[in-house]
């Protein structure tokens, strides 16, 4: 790194080059410095922002959904909910109501899914 300081004392400290040289190269390094750190201001925020969207998303979705197949969906789910109470490493347990459906327009339907809690 000893011939970049070499090169950048030359260049703004030159006694002999003009006033408009150093001037053009401190705007230079200035407008790179700027760039840099606004680059990394940008991809800091971006990183924050995912983050807290992962967050939120993963925070509304459970962890585990418990379904029986078919349609009748699981008959003693309170009894079922009091169980999974009593199971190490479970924090909540909430009953929910999953349903498919279709939305009808101007084109042909589009199927759907309802979630309710």
């Amino acid at each position: 790194m000893r011939f970049a300081w070499l090169v950048a004392r030359r260049y703004l400290r030159s006694p002999y080059k003009p006033a408009v040289l150093r001037l053009v190269t401190m705007f230079s390094v200035i407008g790179i410095a700027a760039g840099v750190a606004t680059l990394v201001i940008a991809l800091s925020m971006n990183t924050g922002f995912r983050r807290t969207i992962q967050d939120r998303l993963l925070g509304v979705s459970a962890h585990v959904n418990l379904t029986r197949p078919g349609a009748e969906g699981i008959a003693d789910y309170r009894a079922l909910g009091e169980r999974l109470r009593h199971v190490d490493d479970v924090r909540s347990v909430f009953s929910g109501h999953l349903s498919d459906s279709a939305a009808f327009r101007k084109r042909p339907c589009a199927g759907r899914r309802d979630k309710g809690v």
